[in-house]
């Protein structure tokens, strides 16, 4: 839907440039669990390097995110995509 080759957008580990980040926060609308996929996606769509690196990641116990988030997510990011 959006295009992204990440195998994993929602890991909570990014680094961003300055510049990148700074030029894309006032059109951000998302605020749940897809904010992440807007983020990759409209630095992509203005031409930005966006890059996955390997990284070794722990899980903690104390998530947030339930299956039950997935439909609203799903939503909001067809909003967000096609509206």
């Amino acid at each position: 839907m959006f295009g992204l080759p990440f195998r994993d957008t929602q890991c909570g580990a990014k680094v961003f440039n300055a510049e990148a980040i700074k030029s894309i926060l006032p059109e951000l609308k998302l605020k749940g669990f897809e904010f992440d996929v807007e983020i990759l996606w409209r630095l992509k769509k203005r031409g930005f390097r966006v890059e996955e690196v390997p990284i070794v990641w722990k899980h903690e116990k104390g998530s947030s995110f339930s299956l039950k988030n997935s439909p609203k997510m799903l939503i909001n990011l067809i909003r967000l995509r096609f509206g």
